[in-house]
């Protein structure tokens, strides 16, 4: 259960938050004076914090400075130096002892001896192994609740009082399919060919699917209705209260789910204006979501796992369910709903109305799960990483399917664009 306590644990929440934080935000912010990603500070921010994170990783500071690696985000430092010279001393004294030739039983007497010397020295080592673990997973859960309460603060903030749209029905139903046969979709494919369990294929399926269900997070519905509150009110605790649900021995469910309940309500944010806009913007984009984004890449052991098939397979899963199935599937949901006072279009137009809205935010939301499931355990790190280089590449391409699609960029809603 991810819990801070200690004041040495403060100090190294905060050494791990800087070391992900500073390094992830400036080079978001370097992408976005670049002009590097096509979408902006969404894709900036996925990128740069991605990369940063497998930086301070396993893969990459862990074989370059192992000391300082293992000071900062595996701690028990001090007590594996102990555990080595107990061990040193005893092998020192277990080799005097056969020298002296005695019987098989002192030495069994004595390795008796060791192992209880030893046996409080190891506990030591594993629970402060385990309460710095413990301040990795409060520090991520922490991030990834304050982007998705203040994401949805900014939506709140640039869509008061709009009333919804004729169309929601069609759009909705659009929303609801695309999110149900990704999640679906990747969650039995990873079911049949990563031979991972029910659960291990369910979480993964919602990390996969859950970027497009989160519309604070950019990931909107198709057309004018994906910004409407009304979906936003509906969208919000589709998203929420399973990740919630990861926490449910531990206090940071009900917490989490407080906090985008109150985050989902209008008089939480209906005092605020221009000015605080702006302030949760620079917030979630350069601060937040580079977080988040580098928290779950530096919990990915890259050389351990990206060699392998499972995570090439994890990664071929997550980018078709994220791209070509949900393109499909909203394709599809607006093909088989009417538009109001029109008849029923034929497929090409479905087809281009989705491909001009498969933009690019949407692995933000896939990383933020990704990385909340993979705190919540009992999911093997090779599927993480396929759904994070999956949200990756999902930035670079986002408007791959407006150009093969023929997509205007009039097709979409105008109006800025927000979380």
């Amino acid at each position: 259960m991810p819990t801070l306590g200690l004041p040495a644990e403060l100090a190294a929440a905060c050494v791990i938050g800087a070391l992900l934080i500073i390094p992830a935000s400036a080079l978001a912010w370097l992408l976005r004076a670049a002009r590097l990603p096509e979408r902006g500070e969404a894709a900036a921010a996925v990128i740069a914090g991605i990369i940063c994170g497998v930086l301070a990783g396993p893969g990459v500071l862990g074989l370059v400075a192992p000391r300082f690696y293992q000071s900062a985000f595996v701690g028990g430092v001090a007590e594996r130096e102990a555990l080595r010279r107990l061990m040193i001393e005893q092998s020192q004294e277990m080799a005097a002892l056969r020298s002296t030739d005695v019987t098989p039983s002192a030495l069994t007497e004595l390795r008796d001896q060791h192992e209880v010397q030893a046996r409080p020295v190891r506990e030591a080592l594993e629970k402060a192994r385990a309460a710095r673990a413990d301040v990795v997973d409060a520090l991520g859960t922490g991030l990834a609740i304050m982007a998705f309460m203040l994401s949805i603060g900014l939506r709140r903030l640039s869509r008061r009082g709009r009333a919804a749209p004729p169309d929601a029905r069609r759009h909705l139903v659009a929303g609801v399919l695309s999110v149900l046969t990704v999640a679906v979709g990747a969650g039995v494919a990873a079911l049949l060919l990563t031979g991972s369990t029910p659960k291990e294929a369910a979480w993964f399926g919602l990390a996969t699917a859950c970027g497009w269900a989160a519309p604070g997070l950019r990931a909107r519905l198709v057309g004018p209705e994906g910004r409407s509150l009304r979906l936003d009110g509906l969208c919000t605790p589709a998203v929420g209260v399973p990740l919630a649900l990861l926490f449910k021995a531990a206090p940071w469910g009900p917490m989490f789910a407080l906090v985008l309940a109150i985050a989902g309500s209008r008089p939480a944010w209906g005092r605020f204006g221009r000015r605080a806009r702006r302030a949760l913007r620079a917030a979630v984009y350069g601060v937040l979501a580079p977080g988040v984004c580098a928290a779950a890449a530096a919990r990915i052991d890259t050389h351990a796992v990206v060699p392998t098939g499972l995570f090439a397979i994890a990664l071929v899963v997550a980018l078709i369910a994220s791209t070509d199935m949900r393109w499909g599937a909203t394709a599809l949901g607006l093909r088989l709903v009417r538009p109001s006072g029109r008849g029923g279009p034929s497929w090409r137009a479905p087809m281009r109305e989705a491909g001009a809205f498969m933009v690019s935010g949407v692995g933000l939301g896939m990383v933020g799960a990704a990385l909340l499931v993979s705190i919540g355990g009992g999911v093997r790190p090779e599927l993480i990483g396929g759904v994070l280089a999956a949200a990756v590449m999902l930035e670079l391409t986002g408007g791959l399917y407006r150009f093969v699609t023929g997509a205007r960029a009039d097709d979409e809603p105008t109006g800025p664009i927000s979380g």
